[in-house]
């Protein structure tokens, strides 16, 4: 049974309204002069206050706008390079609920698709922190603003701070809606192997995988006691299960294929080593380093 990508947690699209402020200047008087020359002297503390504050006001609105520029610029370079990098990519992944999502980029067209076979589509921009999408090629009508980060370096783009996305080169921007469904069969596969625990055996060692909703520990015990773990992040695709460190930067991936009757996995290196799980039962799992060691004789 095969598989299209990745792991965890809710994508959430929002709405939101931008608000501006600002404040009105204010003059204060000084009205300590005899009451007879009181009217003399407000007038010329007026026309100075007046004078000296519409010059503090066009010093600092120069100032703000230089910086405002200086910002807008810095940001405007980082999002063309993002929009550059973007252009032409297609990403899937799923939610804790296990459902599936593709986003796709095409030119000044995006594509969101869902297995349930709902989706929006139109035009895109992007800031530092969000993607919108809007039903016209001048961006007036919005759509949706979905919550993201973007990390070039590693090829992860993350949906709402916690759904991982990866990059799929398996379809074309025209074939999201198949990776999609594709995806609700590696989906399948993602929830049944939540909560389980897998074995294999080699030469004087043994491996144990325990996985969760969103995290697979692995833990290797050699024949003479000696056990090390290690923790990741993962996901799952059609092809691959990926795993990711605490930052989801890829640390690896492997080739998997299931059983018909679930009870085995074989994992696959990219160099072509395959290994071969057992599950095991709830007893077993219980006390699993003592068990790997009856396994390898130790």
């Amino acid at each position: 049974m095969k598989k299209t990508l990745i792991s965890a947690l809710a994508i959430m699209l929002a709405l939101s309204a931008f608000t501006a402020c600002g404040g009105d200047d204010s003059t204060s008087y000084d009205d300590s002069a005899d009451a007879e020359n009181a009217a003399e002297v407000q007038d010329a503390e007026y026309d100075s206050s007046d004078d000296t504050d519409e010059a503090d006001t066009e010093e600092d609105t120069e100032e703000d706008t230089e910086a405002a520029d200086e910002s807008t610029d810095e940001l405007g370079d980082a999002v063309q390079e993002l929009a550059n990098a973007l252009d032409g990519t297609l990403w899937v992944g799923m939610n804790p609920d296990y459902d599936c999502y593709a986003l796709g980029f095409n030119g000044t067209y995006v594509y969101f698709a869902a297995n349930d076979g709902s989706s929006i589509e139109g035009y895109w921009a992007i800031s530092d922190q969000n993607l919108y999408i809007y039903s016209d090629e001048a961006n007036t009508e919005q759509l949706a603003e979905i919550p993201w980060s973007y990390d070039s370096e590693n090829s992860v783009l993350v949906l709402n701070n916690n759904a991982v996305m990866a990059q799929t080169d398996s379809y074309s921007f025209d074939q999201a809606a198949e990776a999609v469904q594709q995806m609700a069969a590696a989906c399948k596969v993602g929830e049944y192997l939540q909560g389980t625990y897998w074995a294999t055996v080699g030469d004087g060692s043994a491996e144990a995988l325990h996985i969760t909703d969103s995290t697979l520990e692995a833990v290797t015990v050699e024949s003479d006691g000696s056990a090390s773990t290690s923790e990741f992040i993962w996901g799952i695709d059609y092809n691959n299960i990926y795993l990711y460190d605490s930052d989801y930067a890829l640390q690896g991936s492997l080739d998997w294929q299931i059983s018909d009757d679930g009870s085995a996995l074989q994992l696959t290196t990219p160099d072509g080593i395959a290994s071969i799980y057992t599950q095991l039962t709830e007893e077993e799992a219980d006390d699993v380093v003592n068990y790997m060691l009856s396994l390898i004789g130790g």
